[in-house]
């Protein structure tokens, strides 16, 4: 029983590892895509199809607006996949902290140092 106990508390902080991982990458990759350091300008977006350059703008920041633009509803899919891997993690956290609580002391000690856990 024990044993068995000692497995599902490893394979749910696993889990609720591989999920805060997950959520890591997709906010990481998020951030490097559309991490820009002005916010979108709706007149340069308009003026990309003409090919027109505003004064002080670069076709650059034009692109990282129409890029912007065009890939919302990414950004905001990739929001809401990130945040149901932390949800996700956290609800399997709290039942390994259910699992492990149900250990008795004695055991707890014992099982956090095979975990590697302090």
């Amino acid at each position: 029983m024990e044993t068995k106990i000692k497995f599902e508390a490893r394979n749910s902080l696993e889990q609720g590892i591989l999920k805060l991982e997950k959520a890591d990458f997709m906010l990481s990759h998020w951030i490097a895509e559309y991490g820009y350091s002005n916010n979108p300008d709706l007149n340069l977006i308009l003026d990309w199809t003409k090919d027109i350059k505003h004064e002080g703008h670069t076709r650059e920041r034009q692109k990282e607006s129409v890029n912007w633009l065009i890939d919302y509803d990414i950004i905001l899919n990739f929001i809401d996949i990130a945040k149901e891997y932390v949800r996700d993690a956290n609800e399997i956290l709290a039942e390994t902290d259910k699992i492990l609580k149900a250990l008795p002391i004695e055991n707890i000690n014992e099982t956090n140092k095979e975990m590697n856990l302090k």
